[in-house]
């Protein structure tokens, strides 16, 4: 990249990332449903809307089958 930001921590690197989207209210944010509490946090924010993915089992990971 040409440019870059530095923030204080990941908190604020959600934050940043999410208004960057200009997401509206209402506006659904896919998540693994293994997540930690800041990923929730940032989205809630932007007043969207988290919607929860299973993860695969053996890797942890959101499938797109699962996403759809």
């Amino acid at each position: 990249m040409k440019y870059g930001i530095a923030v204080s921590n990941g908190s604020v690197a959600l934050d940043i990332s999410l208004q960057l989207l200009d997401l509206e209210e209402g506006d659904e944010v896919i998540v693994p449903s293994m997540t930690i509490i800041s990923c929730l946090s940032a989205i809630l924010r932007t007043k969207a809307t988290p919607v929860f993915c299973d993860v695969d089992i053996k890797t942890w990971n959101m499938r797109l089958e699962d996403v759809k």
